[in-house]
């Protein structure tokens, strides 16, 4: 899939209910010091440590996670590098964005109303349903009680986002 930067997005974020300090995403492609493209696997140990988890995707890419900040990291195997190519943002990270779209909170139909529209997007045996927005895309829980596909545009539209990814 081609992925297009959104200019001028701006996320903040808070890291659990306590934290007064807001992490910034800039122009839908960084999560504080990690930039997409740039910043690279050392970087994010640098940043937060060693990860929970080093979940690697086939022969495609490693997936460093961090469960208990509700962040996950991506980059490609073939990338000698180690460049972070996409970031997962999920529960407990608290999320805003520039358009009042709020991780947990806002639904599928709260994406519609500011975009106008939603691009459907998942891949067989998935638990969710996206809609991509230029590097953006927003995440859904897909209902598991009808078949995945054709999608449920209806029923889908009022599930709250779980799940904001930032993609390369």
């Amino acid at each position: 899939m081609k992925k297009t930067w959104v200019a001028g997005l701006i996320f903040v974020m808070t890291l659990g209910a306590g934290c007064s300090d807001p992490v910034e995403i800039t122009d839908g492609k960084s999560l504080a010091d990690i930039t997409l493209g740039q910043s690279t696997a050392a970087d994010v140990r640098d940043r937060y440590g060693e990860p929970d988890t080093l979940k690697q995707h086939g022969k495609f890419s490693n997936e460093m996670i961090y469960a208990s900040e509700g962040l996950s990291f991506f980059y490609r195997q073939s990338d000698a590098e180690k460049s972070v190519s996409s970031i997962s943002v999920t529960e407990p990270f608290r999320l805003e964005t520039d358009k009042g779209i709020v991780l947990n909170e806002s639904t599928m139909q709260d994406v519609l109303k500011e975009y106008g529209e939603l691009k459907w997007t998942t891949s067989k045996g998935s638990d969710y349903w996206f809609s991509e927005h230029g590097s953006i895309e927003y995440g859904v829980l897909r209902d598991q009680s009808v078949p995945q596909f054709p999608l449920d545009k209806e029923l889908h539209l009022s599930r709250k986002i779980v799940r904001i990814d930032l993609n390369k």
